[in-house]
């Protein structure tokens, strides 16, 4: 190949190249329609209430009934008491005692205390219910935090007896109305209250009971309790209170 034949084909090739880089060029220069996407925000989310479902209840099996506790006995102080067999009906009273207002508690004289005569008051009682055959008949001390003293004791008073006569001692009783106990003291009679300044609960206490006792003169306190706990079958009492005006 000449020389020029060689030009002239190096000439074509140039141009072509060229062409193509222009082609080229212009393409890239297109803008490209690229598909924008399109965000789409997720719809409010719809909160459906929803009913809370209550348990459903427990069933407890039906217990049985407790059987009843059996009657329990009462106690007056040392004195136990089934107060099913207490009738109810005994009363008793004092023409030496005043009477006094309901609810109030009338002051125990002090004729009947160691200050003055010490001498045991007059008591009447009615009501007896059947079944009686003695009475026991008491005075008790009930002096603050102490335990429970009788200080005048009498027992086996007979069933048909209404009345225990004031100022009875020793020396005036017969067997045939009742025997004495022995009080704390020492002593086979009545002692009166003989407290200090204060104020000072006694009780005068009758026992109806279903038998006699089976103790002579002198029986003290912790004798005759076995022998009249469970035979009671009604009681009485008077209230009174013991105290000095100083």
């Amino acid at each position: 190949m000449n020389q020029k034949l060689l030009w002239i084909v190096t000439g074509v090739v140039a141009v072509a190249m060229l062409i193509g880089a222009i082609m080229v060029a212009r393409q890239r220069a297109v803008p490209v329609d690229v598909p924008v996407q399109q965000v789409v925000e997720p719809a409010p989310e719809t909160k459906i209430p929803v009913k809370p479902v209550e348990p459903a209840a427990s069933v407890t099996p039906q217990q049985p009934s407790p059987e009843p506790e059996p009657s329990k006995p009462a106690v007056y102080d040392e004195v136990r008491v089934d107060i099913t067999k207490i009738a109810g009906t005994l009363k008793m009273s004092s023409p030496d005692i005043p009477a006094t207002d309901a609810g109030s508690v009338p002051r125990y004289p002090l004729e009947l205390t160691c200050y003055r005569k010490n001498s045991a008051p007059a008591v009447n009682w009615s009501g007896a219910p059947a079944g009686t055959k003695s009475y026991v008949l008491v005075l008790e001390r009930r002096a603050p935090d102490e335990k429970a003293t009788w200080s005048w004791i009498m027992f086996n008073i007979p069933a048909s007896t209404t009345n225990m006569p004031g100022k009875i001692s020793p020396e005036t009783i017969t067997t045939a109305q009742g025997l004495f106990g022995a009080n704390p003291y020492g002593h086979n009679a009545y002692t009166g209250p003989c407290e200090p300044k204060g104020v000072f609960p006694y009780v005068l206490r009758l026992f109806a009971l279903d038998t006699d006792i089976a103790l002579q003169t002198g029986a003290t306190l912790p004798q005759l309790l076995p022998a009249i706990n469970g035979h009671v079958i009604d009681a009485a009492e008077i209230r009174v209170e013991h105290y000095l005006k100083r």
